[in-house]
């Protein structure tokens, strides 16, 4: 639980600046010497603006991590 409550404020953290990670799996999480979760690797993270980014019919990230509807090209972010 405290692994889950720790990846979803650093989630929000990034989406109160407008950052979507876009590869979130366990593999992108990190723990400091304090047990501190750390998401790491956002090499697919992109500004919420930014969607010139993204090609229409193109998918990124890791497929066994991506949910159903962005796997189908149907995700809206």
């Amino acid at each position: 639980l405290a692994i889950a409550r720790d990846t979803a404020a650093a989630l929000a953290h990034a989406h109160r600046r407008e950052i979507v990670h876009r590869d979130v799996k366990p593999e992108n999480l990190m723990f400091s010497e304090g047990g501190i979760v750390k998401l790491m690797d956002v090499g697919l993270a992109r500004a919420a603006q930014a969607s010139r980014m993204t090609m229409t019919g193109s998918t990124l990230g890791t497929a066994a991590s991506m949910p159903p509807d962005a796997t189908r090209g149907t995700a809206s972010a």
